[in-house]
Parts: structure tokens; C-alpha cells; sequence
């Protein structure tokens, strides 16, 4: 009996721990300056330049919170306001497309 109980406490933990890990590495990780002066960025040309009609995507995500990327605690907060269902089983990718279906 202590040997099963032993085996299914760690078993436990060995979840716990996966999910903790599944959601930390989900999360975009923070951009790092450089150390020193920084460099000004290079002027576009207006070829390089995208317009909302030229870039779907770029007007979509301008739509959808100011184009930043959203950390899930945040996507899990919006899908809660939106009263989406099986949000706490869902990756950072599934709140994600399900948010966007809902609007």
C-alpha cells in the first residue's frame, strides 16, 4: 500500500509540474536591449511601408488590443469577460482563435 501511495503522489507532482512548466513556456518571453547606446532604426521606404488595406493581419491585430502581444493570463481574462467555455483547458493558441471567433 505505501508503495502505491508513494507512486501516485508522484505521479501528482509530475503533473502538477508539467502544467506549471505548459503554461510559463507558453508565455512570450521578454525582448532584451542591448547593452548601450541604442541604434536609431533605419528610415523606411514607402514601398516597405504596410497600409491596413496591404496587411490584414497588421488591421486585425490593431483591432484586437493595440497589436501587442498578449501574455494567456491576459487571453484568459478577456475569454472569461466573453464567458467562453473550457477556457482553463485551452493552450495560449486555443484562447487565442476561440477570443477571435467570439468577436
Amino acid at each position: 500500500m505505501g508503495r502505491l501511495l508513494r507512486t501516485a503522489v508522484l505521479a501528482a507532482i509530475a503533473y502538477a509540474l508539467w502544467q506549471y512548466l505548459k503554461t510559463v513556456l507558453d508565455e512570450p518571453q521578454p525582448q532584451l536591449s542591448p547593452v548601450g547606446p541604442e541604434q536609431p532604426a533605419p528610415p523606411r521606404s514607402e514601398a516597405s511601408q504596410a497600409t491596413p488595406e496591404s496587411n490584414p493581419s497588421a488591421a486585425a491585430e490593431r483591432s484586437n488590443g493595440g497589436g501587442a502581444r498578449r501574455s494567456k493570463a491576459e487571453l484568459y481574462e478577456e475569454a472569461q469577460r466573453l464567458g467562453i467555455k473550457g477556457r482553463s483547458k485551452m493552450s495560449k493558441a486555443e484562447l487565442e482563435r476561440a477570443i477571435r471567433d467570439a468577436r
